[in-house]
């Protein structure tokens, strides 16, 4: 399975863990060793990447952020800062197109704004 198969399995699974009760009958077949390694960065580190969010939002609150928008942020800053030897610009705009394929016309301006500015 390619990094971009498993950052997209990921994301259906953080998603799913925060906005979707029943997590049981996930759509996701196959995860990998990659996938699971995003997802427990995630749930180890949720508090500390909630706080990356709200301390680097602009104008808006994290409760304010799309459901969707805010799972791939999750998505890249667990991959980001807690998964050794992450491209941080590779990373970016895997989410970048994965929120062009899920999310909303203009959530990807957002989130790589977002994104590049908090990685900086």
């Amino acid at each position: 399975m390619s990094r971009i198969q498993s950052r997209e399995n990921a994301f259906k699974l953080i998603y799913s863990k925060l906005y979707i009760e029943d997590v049981e009958n996930s759509p996701i077949e196959e995860i990998d060793d990659f996938c699971v390694s995003i997802v427990s960065a995630f749930t180890n580190n949720l508090e500390e990447i909630k706080r990356k969010v709200s301390t680097n939002l602009k104008g808006t609150t994290i409760d304010r952020i799309y459901k969707i928008d805010l799972a791939l942020i999750y998505v890249a800053i667990a991959e980001i800062f807690y998964i050794p030897n992450s491209e941080y610009k590779v990373v970016i705009n895997e989410i970048v197109n994965l929120a062009k394929k899920y999310s909303t016309d203009n959530s990807h301006k957002f989130i790589n704004g977002f994104l590049a500015g908090l990685v900086k």
